[in-house]
């Protein structure tokens, strides 16, 4: 069934969504025939769309042409993180530089309910705000290449693709991070708010480096990292 904004909105643009928001899970078969229906379009329409998700990296195409929703290997996901830590860190400083000062209340506002979350144990409303959070400070920085980097590497949803590195409550290390990025960005400490976003992202790398070695016969050799500091190290970022 389709509704308003079906109409409004390219069947690309809903079909990734879908992939993005876990309505389709990763190796699930994307039946062209099936997702028509659903989607009220006809199969040539779909199958474009199939394709440029491909194009993509969203969606696996396999020699006998059917297609499935890309599972991101650990390693992958490594490499996507130490991507997002450098590009992030580059627009926490210019975000730093940037910003208005609309922008930096309303980033105080995301802090605030991402606490809120945390205090409640909402972990869906976390992860929520969380995704505004990082979202927020790409669209301050004014940095467009970085901007459409980040938001194709934002689409793999890693609590989709990696559901055993992300089962664990939200640590307080995370809602500290997150408070040293925007304190940073709202004061514009540039060079601040690129060291804090670094590590927070090396939290994550962290992460995924650790599920790597408990998955791996024989460890995975380790990229030299900054020092941790002494800090707790969080999972969410």
């Amino acid at each position: 069934m389709t509704t308003n904004e079906d109409h409004t909105v390219s069947v690309v643009d809903r079909l990734r969504r879908d992939i993005v928001n876990g309505v389709y899970r990763p190796r699930e078969r994307l039946v062209e025939a099936e997702l028509a229906e659903r989607y009220g379009v006809n199969r040539s329409a779909m199958r474009a769309a199939v394709l440029e998700l491909a194009a993509e990296g969203l969606v696996e195409r396999d020699p006998r042409r059917s297609a499935r929703v890309k599972a991101l290997t650990i390693r992958e996901g490594i490499e996507i993180a130490q991507v997002r830590r450098e590009l992030e860190s580059l627009c926490a400083r210019l975000a730093a530089e940037r910003a208005t000062d609309v922008e930096r209340r309303a980033l105080r506002g995301i802090v605030k309910d991402l606490r809120e979350a945390f205090e409640e144990r909402n972990t869906p409303r976390y992860l929520a705000a969380n995704t505004t959070f990082h979202t927020a400070i790409i669209d301050m920085a004014q940095h467009e290449i970085a901007h459409d980097i980040l938001t194709r590497l934002g689409n793999f949803n890693f609590n989709q693709h990696f559901p055993m590195a992300f089962s664990a409550p939200v640590p307080s290390a995370s809602e500290a991070e997150h408070e040293r990025v925007a304190e940073a960005i709202i004061r514009g400490d540039g060079d601040e708010a690129a060291a804090a976003m670094y590590d927070h992202l090396e939290a994550l790398i962290e992460v995924l480096q650790a599920q790597e070695t408990r998955e791996s016969p024989v460890a995975a050799p380790q990229p030299r990292r900054r020092a941790n500091r002494g800090r707790p190290r969080s999972q969410v970022a």
